[in-house]
């Protein structure tokens, strides 16, 4: 059983020294799985709260949150997020800056960026989410900090982004999960996660129990919302209105993908 010592060392890491899951796994010595387990008690004990902490000076904002802090149940997880950007000028600010740090990521906020000669890739801080019950409420943070972030970049890196009201960025990665999966029990604590793959041989959707809750996470890169909202309806329907076992619901969800891969694909030839 564990002993209040230990509750306290994670707490001082947790609340004092800022230090992610990971990095007080390694400081401890033990598993990330334990530290969420702690943090957990913390967390019902009143001691830590669900709303993000101050990191490296960036203020969280409200409904921002760190994988340390426990994702509020019934709500989405909108994270992991991954942009290339082509800026349609460059100063010589710019390549100065470029040339001394060389492509090693620089911090703005809770966002960071990669210099190169014809792109930047600015992607979100490893263990920050945007949790809201809403998930478009979620989805609308995230682009409003991105907005404010990369403002803020152009005036201190000397590049520019937008002309004529246009930019030239490409989301590379999402991930979006909705932390009240009851289905995903289907899966074991050894296991951990189960994948779904399409007919492209990618990730549509997984089922994870890392994090101690149900989620149910959609991870395909360009299509993770447009995939959230076909398969959200249907889902909830099955479990609402026509309950199946967990075996039976997890085949249908692989058929329900494999299907919708194949009218993707019906759609593009058209088109």
């Amino acid at each position: 059983m564990e002993n209040n010592k230990v509750q306290e060392e994670v707490l001082r890491l947790y609340s004092e020294e800022f230090l992610t899951v990971k990095e007080i796994a390694l400081r401890r010595q033990t598993t990330v799985w334990a530290v969420y387990d702690t943090l957990r008690k913390l967390h019902k004990k009143g001691l830590i709260n669900r709303g993000g902490y101050n990191m490296g000076g960036a203020v969280i904002p409200k409904g921002l949150q760190s994988y340390t802090n426990i994702p509020q149940l019934e709500s989405w997880r909108y994270h992991a997020l991954e942009f290339e950007v082509r800026p349609y000028y460059y100063t010589k600010k710019y390549y100065k800056i470029m040339k001394e740090k060389g492509n090693r990521a620089l911090q703005f906020g809770v966002w960071k960026i990669s210099l190169y000669y014809k792109k930047v890739i600015i992607w979100l801080e490893a263990g920050i989410d945007f949790c809201f019950k809403d998930k478009n409420e979620a989805i609308r943070e995230a682009q409003n900090s991105f907005n404010s972030a990369i403002i803020k970049m152009q005036e201190d890196l000397g590049f520019f982004v937008f002309k004529d009201r246009k930019a030239n960025i490409l989301l590379l990665k999402q991930h979006l999960a909705n932390t009240y999966a009851p289905e995903a029990e289907v899966i074991t604590e050894k296991q951990m996660f189960i994948q779904f793959k399409g007919e492209d041989n990618r990730v549509w959707l997984q089922y994870d129990r890392s994090k101690g809750i149900e989620e149910r996470e959609y991870v395909h890169g360009l299509r993770a919302v447009d995939d959230s909202d076909t398969l959200e309806p249907y889902l909830n329907d099955l479990r609402e209105n026509n309950p199946l076992t967990n075996s039976e619901l997890a085949s249908r969800i692989s058929d329900t993908m494999v299907a919708l891969d194949k009218i993707t694909k019906i759609l593009q030839v058209k088109l």
